[in-house]
């Protein structure tokens, strides 16, 4: 089922269903549900498994919160008891996104501002069922620690998730509970980069592409141009997993910043030519349509300075780069493409300094038309 149900809120509608079976009612018709459900509730709570038991009396879905005249949702609200206190748990689940926005901060914040909630009786538990590469897992923990939670915020994993669902029992038998699991399961490779057939993995499994992001965030090429983001973006062709770095901003229009984009579309182990690339992208100050709304001459002043930015790069090859750089494929938007390179996943090392240097004749070019960076990348 799993296997087409692959949005969050299928997640959200697998967890709501799991967490229906913490009742008192549940525990003596499906004790086997019963104990998984408790599990999972009490991880998400950081309590111990030989804590008491916590049932659940209401479960909300996409609950609204208002803090300081916006809005926002919380994926899953649960409301339940514990030795006859009522307690509160949001529950941030995650699939290919990471948290954005400060929306776990916000949320607990904007709860602790009504009447009912307190910091002894809110919780928090960020769950995510992908990998989580490690800047992400180290800011969450950091998030964890800090004086807003009060020790009542908690980060689930995809191997720590797996370990929770994961019992003997005639709960393992359950269609839906087993159905998750081994999707789940299926999610969880290891690779070692240091062996070249690791490689051919790449594109082939999320959890792959995530570890591989993971292996070159650790590399100077990457470390020493500042990595920004790594994660997942949806498109009409099926979308890629993407990693970000070498970022830089500026003080004039049209764009804001420039930066790298790795990019690895889906592929299936039996094809051969799994074609990566790093694209050069370059990102507007708004929107597209509100830009070109302001200046109907946007259009032509994107292309130009574009065409300028490519040509830094094009005039400067000698005809004996091992990449071939390809300005096709353009269109305005927010985020756009100036142009990008292609390689197999084992050239990593000179795809990302080919593309790094191309970065520096780009910036000369700029500095050489007045526009300067406005401040480091941190």
């Amino acid at each position: 089922m799993f296997d087409y149900a692959t949005s969050e809120l299928s997640q959200d509608a697998f967890f709501c269903w799991l967490l229906s079976y913490s009742t008192q009612q549940d525990k003596k018709e499906y004790g086997d549900l019963f104990r998984v459900s408790q599990s999972f509730l009490k991880h998400m709570l950081g309590k111990e498994e030989s804590d008491c038991e916590y049932f659940v009396e209401k479960i909300e879905r996409q609950k609204k919160i208002i803090s300081k005249d916006q809005q926002g949702y919380i994926d899953i609200f649960v409301t339940l008891k514990n030795k006859g206190q009522t307690l509160y748990l949001i529950i941030e689940d995650k699939i290919n996104t990471g948290e954005h926005d400060n929306q776990l901060t916000k949320y607990y914040s904007a709860l602790l501002q009504e009447q009912q909630y307190n910091c002894d009786n809110l919780f928090l538990s960020y769950v995510k069922s992908e990998y989580m590469i490690k800047s992400e897992k180290q800011a969450m923990e950091s998030l964890k620690e800090t004086k807003l939670f009060h020790g009542h915020m908690t980060v689930i994993d995809q191997t720590m998730l797996l370990q929770i669902l994961r019992q003997e029992g005639d709960a393992a038998e359950h269609i839906i509970l087993n159905d998750f699991i081994k999707k789940l399961n299926d999610k969880i490779t290891v690779v070692n980069f240091n062996d070249s057939a690791s490689f051919q993995l790449v594109g082939t499994n999320s959890t792959v592409n995530y570890e591989y992001f993971e292996f070159l965030t650790q590399l100077d090429i990457i470390k020493d141009h500042k990595f920004c983001w790594c994660g997942y973006v949806n498109n009409a062709r099926g979308g890629f997993h993407c990693l970000t770095w070498n970022e830089h901003k500026f003080d004039k229009e049209p764009f804001s910043s420039i930066y790298l984009q790795m990019e690895i579309p889906p592929y299936s182990e039996e094809e051969e030519n799994k074609e990566l690339r790093i694209v050069l992208k370059l990102k507007a100050y708004e929107e597209k349509n509100a830009l070109l709304a302001a200046d109907p001459d946007l259009g032509q002043k994107i292309r130009a300075v574009r065409e300028e930015i490519n040509a830094s790069i094009l005039e400067a090859d000698n005809g004996e780069e091992e990449f071939s750089y390809e300005t096709k494929y353009f269109r305005i938007g927010h985020t756009m493409r100036a142009g990008y390179i292609a390689f197999d996943a084992e050239e990593y090392r000179k795809a990302i300094q080919t593309m790094n240097t191309y970065v520096d004749r780009v910036l000369e070019a700029l500095r050489a038309n007045h526009i300067h960076e406005v401040e480091a990348w941190e």
